[in-house]
This record gives structure tokens, sequence and C-alpha cells, in this order.
């Protein structure tokens, strides 16, 4: 059997999670014999240069701005040249932009997926009021173009949750709806620790990671930081990542004055020293479409405490895996970590639990059925 030839196409490789996950898979697929990977990205932005080993990536400066009044800007050139020298039998997009720039080029020999890391808000079902909004009627008109696009390429597409997948399901057209779940993966071994880190007395440590935006809400930890204050614990809270809410949450720490109890470490390199020094692993987004980071925390034998951000419930098992804390409260989520760190042998089932359950999410056999997924659908076109 031929190797599969695969072009991957991802707007840039800035730190985030869809990001992050395309490199591991293509990484993954790269050390395939029966597979050909090359990455392309829009912008040369690349925050990954020391894990993508012996990866192709290749950067193509090409765009698509449509406009509804029909002075659209297409350059695809770049794009289009890649595409046809590798010759691929797949071509799958990540993100929007990608989405919208790769459908513009011609290419009719490779089957075409499109993996759906969030519910895109250009496919938000469109409102009477939002005819007066200018950025609702530009995305209703984005949204329209790829539609036409989707149907021209006979398109699949992969949802990471179910809370995704019913998202496309309501806003697609049924004869579009060639939707397969799969969800996300990590690369266990870089993020597994074995041993079990039991909670010292009264100290409670903790680690956060995603964009500092408003639907991942690290606001809401400094409440549970001071609940955990007066109710006689001391908290060691380390947030990784950056965004436009950096200096709102430090203005709030500050007021409380809880500086020395939570600190905002910004992006950084190796999460996972992070995640093999604490116990628990804190999660507060009102809105995940999977939750990535709760998996490399489960394979870290970390316990994790959560909001339902809805994706995330498709990997949370509540009491085995860790306490999702619904509705929100910052009284309900420090009374569990209280709970979870003076119990000492629940800590240690839930933290054994979470490190299985996060084996079978490893990339490697994540990879096996993406394969599976592709030459199913070329023998399809095929037939």
């Amino acid at each position: 059997m031929k190797p599969l030839r695969i072009i991957h196409i991802i707007p840039s490789l800035i730190k985030g999670g869809a990001e992050r996950l395309t490199l591991d898979i293509c990484t993954s697929l790269s050390q395939r014999i029966d597979c050909e990977v090359k990455l392309i990205i829009l912008h040369p932005e690349n925050n990954f240069q020391d894990q993508g080993g012996s990866l192709t990536i290749e950067y193509c400066n090409s765009f698509v701005i449509p406009s509804v009044s029909g002075k659209s800007q297409v350059d695809v050139r770049a794009i289009q040249d890649a595409i046809d020298r590798f010759q691929p039998d797949v071509i799958h997009t990540h993100l929007f932009e990608a989405e919208i720039v790769a459908r513009e080029v011609i290419y009719t020999k490779a089957v075409w997926f499109s993996h759906l890391h969030d519910n895109m808000f250009q496919f938000r079902p469109i409102k009477p009021k939002d005819w007066f909004s200018k950025k609702r009627i530009t995305e209703w008109f984005e949204r329209n173009w790829m539609l036409k696009k989707y149907k021209a390429c006979t398109n699949h597409f992969i949802a990471i949750s179910r809370d995704t997948e019913r998202f496309f399901k309501s806003v697609l057209p049924k004869s579009m709806q060639r939707i397969t779940l799969l969800h996300n993966a990590i690369r266990f071994e870089k993020f597994s620790k074995a041993d079990i880190r039991v909670p010292e007395s009264r100290l409670i440590k903790m680690v956060s990671t995603g964009s500092l935006v408003d639907k991942k809400n690290q606001i809401f930890l400094t409440d549970v930081v001071t609940e955990l204050n007066k109710l006689g614990y001391t908290a060691d809270l380390r947030i990784l990542g950056d965004g436009v809410n950096k200096e709102k949450i430090k203005a709030r720490i500050d007021a409380l004055g809880i500086g020395n109890q939570m600190h905002m470490e910004g992006n950084v390199d190796a999460v996972e020293q992070y995640l093999h020094e604490a116990s628990f692993y804190v999660h507060p987004a009102t809105y995940e479409p999977f939750g990535l980071v709760l998996l490399e925390a489960m394979a870290a034998s970390m316990v994790c405490v959560a909001l339902n951000g809805k994706g995330n419930l498709d990997i949370h098992e509540e009491g085995l895996n860790g306490f999702l804390i619904d509705p929100a409260s910052p009284v309900a989520f420090a009374q569990k970590l209280i709970e979870c760190s003076e119990n000492t042998a629940l800590y240690k089932e839930i933290a054994q639990y979470s490190f299985n359950y996060a084996k079978r999410f490893d990339i490697e056999a994540y990879t096996d059925r993406l394969v599976g997924l592709y030459r199913s659908a070329i023998e399809k076109q095929k037939a």
C-alpha cells in the first residue's frame, strides 16, 4: 500500500490548543511509514520551533478576504503552488482562516477534511437584530461562501466533542453532515507522571492553563483562593497563559491582597513541569470546546476540579477523574479542593484513575483512527 500524502493547513503556530494538537498530529503522522506529511502555515509565527522534529513546515503567504460589497481580496498563489507540488491525497484544515483560504485552491485529487476545534461563530444562526450589525452580516456572508466551497469539494468534518458535533449538525445542511466525532489526543508520554503527590497539609497547590480571555474565566479563581483563605488554607496557584485579560486579573489579585498565592507565569514552554509540581488542576472555563489541558493534567496524576464548559463533559467522570462544580460557585469549588486534599485515600484513587484514563487518549492511537478515516473517505470518493 503506497503512503498517503497528507497536507495539514493552519493559520500559524502561535501558542494555542488547536495549534498544539495540529502539530502533534502532523508529527505523529510523519513518523509513520504509511504517511508522507506536510504542514502549511499562512503566517510565519511559530512558537513551537523545538517540537516539530523532522516534520516539513512550509510558510505560504496566502489570504482570502471576502467582501459583501463584491470587492473580495484573494491571493492563494503560494498555497496553490505548494499543493500542486506535493500532490496530496488528503487536505486537512484547521481554524476558520485556513478553511476559507484553502477552499479557494483548485485541486480535485484530494479528499478534504475540516477540523472543528470549536463552534465557529461564523456559522451561528443569524437573528433579525443581526441585520443591523455589519460584523454579523459579514460573518453570514462568510458562512454562505464556505457552504458553497464545502459542497463543491464534498467536505468531511471532524468534531472534537459532542457539543461541537451537535452545533454543526444544527447549522450545516443535512446533505453536508459528513461529521465524525474524534476526541482530541495528547502526547501521553510527555505529560505522564505515575507517582502520586499527596497534597501537603493546609496547602492547596494548583495549576491552571489557558489564554487569558473571558471564556477561560481565570478571574473566578481569585474568589476560589479567597474562599480557601477564609477556611484556613493557603493556596499556591500558577496561572499559565497570556491574553487580553491579563491586567484585569492582576488588578483583582492585587485588590484582594493574594499576590503571594496567585502567580501569573505567562506563556511557558514546559507546561508539564508545572503539572508535575502541583496537586490540583483547576479549570474555570465557562466554555471549553474539549479540554485538552484536562487530559494533560490527568496524565500527570493530578485531580481536576472544573466548571461546566460543555465540551469538557466528554472527558469528565464525576468523582472518578475529577469533579465538576455546576452551577459555578467559588465556595463549592474551594470546599471540593479541601475535601479531596484532606481525604488522602480519595485523592490517590482519583489520581490513579485519571492517569489510566488519560492513556486512552494517546496521540499514536489517535492517528491510527485518523488514517482510517482518511482511507475510508478516499475509498468512498473512488466508488
